[in-house]
């Protein structure tokens, strides 16, 4: 599941509490890490761990990853996942 699909069908009571346990606020997470590719931040490497742990399985590491750094196609160069890594 997609970290925006994920976050958007929880109520707004669920999103709060998500929010507050990755160490953050829903309006950071709508603004910032949910919004267009054009437009998302690229969030630190502690903010990611703690959304994956507030997630409780739900998403994992990897599909977090790929949110945040989409797969290009294979044009034989790095891809910005691989470069983040």
């Amino acid at each position: 599941m997609d970290f925006k699909t994920f976050f958007l069908c929880l109520s707004q009571d669920e999103q709060e509490r998500f929010a507050v346990s990755a160490g953050t606020t829903t309006g950071y997470i709508r603004t910032h890490l949910i919004a267009p590719l054009e437009r998302r931040k690229t969030p630190r490497r502690e903010l990611i761990e703690s959304l994956v742990k507030a997630g409780q399985g739900k998403f994992t590491r990897d599909e977090l990853l790929e949110w945040f750094f989409p797969l290009q196609p294979d044009d034989g160069q790095e891809t910005s996942r691989e470069a983040a890594a």
